[in-house]
């Protein structure tokens, strides 16, 4: 998992957030918006492979989803995303205009939790690689009261030459 400080300034994230907020599933592939384009490129050092550049796969959200979300990897609940080989999130909302909202990671058998605060969060871009079959970065979202947005980034990779 890495850490990204300051990979929005707050013109940005206001600006993904009045362009997509719950807007659903937007394609990067057919997204041409340089702020989405600019955050791919800081996180890109960070894949385990190469980003897979004409992927019909590849998309990101901007979410408000008060529930939260159970524990999971990326590749899906259901395995339905076994293409997502590498994922990022960024909350674009302030930590003060809600209460809640800790993202939790844990690896294979519940060892290394990192608990990510709102504070920690805020403007920063997490890139990892969460992928069932590897045990990695299962997560989870609590629930949360108020005006909490994020940016959520699922990503396929070329890997092993697909």
């Amino acid at each position: 998992m890495h850490f990204i400080k300051n990979i929005l300034n707050k013109n940005e994230a206001k600006a993904l957030i009045s362009s997509y907020n719950n807007s659903g599933k937007v394609f990067i592939k057919q997204c041409n918006d340089s702020i989405i384009h600019d955050y791919i490129k800081k996180i890109k050092p960070y894949a385990k492979y190469p980003i897979k550049q004409d992927s019909k796969h590849s998309y990101f959200e901007v979410e408000s989803r008060q529930q939260g979300h159970k524990n999971h990897y990326d590749t899906g609940s259901s395995q339905h995303m076994m293409w997502c080989g590498f994922s990022s999130s960024c909350l674009l909302s302030h930590p003060s205009l809600f209460k809640g909202g800790n993202v939790t990671f844990t690896d294979s058998g519940g060892k290394n939790q990192y608990d990510l605060t709102p504070k920690e969060h805020y403007l920063t871009g997490i890139a990892y690689r969460s992928v069932e079959s590897e045990g990695k970065n299962k997560h989870l979202v609590e629930p949360h009261t108020g005006n909490r947005t994020v940016l959520l980034m699922f990503i396929e990779l070329e890997e092993n030459g697909k």
